[in-house]
């Protein structure tokens, strides 16, 4: 399948949908259920049984067992179902754009327009910036490239012909050049999202640990100071040797 599947739309959304990844992966889901504790990112047998039943309706035969993951999100829903884009009715200067369900995606581009030109201009003189560079330098991806492109450029940049993640087939090259850009990435997760590297059926069993190396040589500091995500979620504690 190459479109994105879902079936009428209920009162909780447009339901369970299959859809097709940039990257040639699938995503099954999602359920829709109210929870109270907004930390909450479980998941349950029940309701993943249920989305794998509701989407087999659409595709027959989804290879379920060949699953990477299965993960949950929250949302804010407000009681109006409805967008608020307007500034808060405590502090006139806090502006509160919350609530974007469906059809969010569709309507940002409009709605950073609305909220820059009607509300923040308003509290903030606003002027262009001159300097401001649009572009960025092309990310390059190995993975893609055909057969006998791959090779040339290999030949011409060795460091995109060593895989350091063997699922995503993701370069040294391709690490290094995130991890130079003028935003780099501190994190195993952060470069995870801008190469995949981890993002595939292993989930950086095998790549993780040269991943954490790159980053803490980059760095200039102990592995043991490399975080995976958030503070306290360092790989290694202590030497063990």
């Amino acid at each position: 399948m190459n479109h994105v599947l879902f079936p009428l739309p209920s009162e909780k959304g447009k339901g369970i949908l299959v859809t097709m990844t940039s990257s040639g992966d699938y995503l099954v889901g999602p359920s829709s259920e109210f929870v109270d504790d907004k930390d909450d990112l479980s998941t349950d047998a029940p309701t993943l049984k249920d989305v794998r039943s509701q989407a087999s309706r659409m595709v027959p035969n989804i290879p379920f067992y060949e699953q990477i993951r299965v993960f949950s999100g929250l949302r804010a829903t407000p009681s109006t179902h409805d967008f608020i884009i307007e500034p808060s009715k405590k502090y006139a200067d806090f502006i509160n754009v919350a609530g974007i369900e469906s059809p969010g995606l569709a309507s940002s581009p409009a709605i950073g327009e609305y909220v820059v030109e009607e509300l923040v201009r308003k509290v903030l003189p606003l002027k262009e910036k001159k300097s401001f560079n649009p572009k960025i330098k092309p990310y390059i991806k190995v993975k893609p490239m055909g057969e006998e492109e791959r090779a040339k450029f290999v030949r011409e940049h060795p460091n995109y012909g060593e895989i350091i993640c063997n699922c995503e087939q993701v370069s040294l090259g391709e690490i290094e050049d995130v991890l130079s850009r003028s935003l780099p990435c501190l994190t195993i997760k952060a470069v995870k999202k801008r190469t995949r590297a981890g993002f595939g059926k292993c989930q950086g069993g095998f790549c993780q640990p040269h991943v954490l190396m790159l980053l803490a040589q980059k760095r200039g500091v102990s592995p043991m100071e490399i975080l995976y995500d958030k503070d306290g979620s360092n790989i290694i504690l202590k030497e063990s040797k």
